[in-house]
């Protein structure tokens, strides 16, 4: 059977008219399986399509957003890794962190990208926009505020 397969596009090949032809051809992407049978004409539609449903998919996702321009709600942050937490919960644990550069600092990068699951982040911030803009140690105030721009704490300032 298998040997009758393979001859089957040469004999019908060998056959004249259109309709003979177009016989061959189907036996043969029959025979070759369906990536012989795949036009360029075919793979620009699929492509096509594709574009289509990414487009349909895009309108859907802008309806679906709050009227007005709005922003949807902030995503959950991360968490961060053990080693980070670690290192967090003791820099927040400093009695003098506001006088403490690289732990405001160290602080101020990792809150930015990831969360503790503790609360520590959401605390730093509340402290560095008040010591900010109300400085207890004026010494460190400049670094203090370029960490709170840095959080995008001082956009919103009340």
């Amino acid at each position: 059977a298998l040997h009758e397969t393979r001859d089957r596009p040469a004999s019908l090949a060998r056959q004249r008219g259109p309709g003979a032809i177009v016989s061959a051809a189907v036996a043969l992407a029959a025979l070759l399986g369906p990536c012989a049978a795949t036009t360029a004409a075919q793979r620009q539609r699929s492509l096509a399509s594709r574009v289509s449903l990414a487009l349909k998919d895009a309108r859907r996702s802008a309806a679906q957003q709050p009227a007005g321009g709005e922003a949807p709600p902030a995503k959950k942050k991360p968490l961060m890794d053990a080693v980070h937490a670690m290192r967090t919960e003791m820099c927040w644990d400093r009695p003098n962190l506001n006088e403490h550069v690289k732990c405001l600092e160290y602080l101020g990068l990792q809150c930015l990208k990831a969360s503790t699951g503790q609360g520590i982040c959401d605390q730093f911030k509340v402290m560095v926009k008040r010591e900010c803009l109300e400085p207890t140690e004026p010494k460190t105030q400049d670094t203090l505020c370029k960490v709170a721009e840095m959080l995008g704490l001082l956009d919103d300032t009340d």
